[in-house]
């Protein structure tokens, strides 16, 4: 039961306030690549990596190639094992 201070407070404590962001995740390259090993990745393999500058987050390489942020870090994480790209 509530006591006569309790039920006098408003229902809202104010505005929730929203969790942090999780830190953007900034891609680069490590090293040369040569084309000819290009030629054996997929499509989104080589479309991802062409877009890797080292100052564009995984989200804003998403957002750009209009893929689900989960396919973009799928295929960061091959390119990652591949020893290409380094995630930051």
């Amino acid at each position: 039961m509530l006591t006569s201070q309790e039920a006098a407070l408003p229902a809202s404590r104010g505005p929730s306030i929203p969790p942090p962001a999780p830190p953007l995740v900034i891609p680069r390259r490590i090293g040369q690549v040569e084309r000819e090993m290009t030629k054996a990745w997929s499509r989104k393999q080589r479309q991802v990596f062409a877009l890797i500058d080292g100052e564009r987050s995984i989200e804003r390489i998403a957002l750009i190639l209009s893929q689900p942020f989960t396919v973009v870090e799928s295929i960061m994480s091959e390119l990652q094992s591949m020893g290409v790209v380094a995630l930051e």
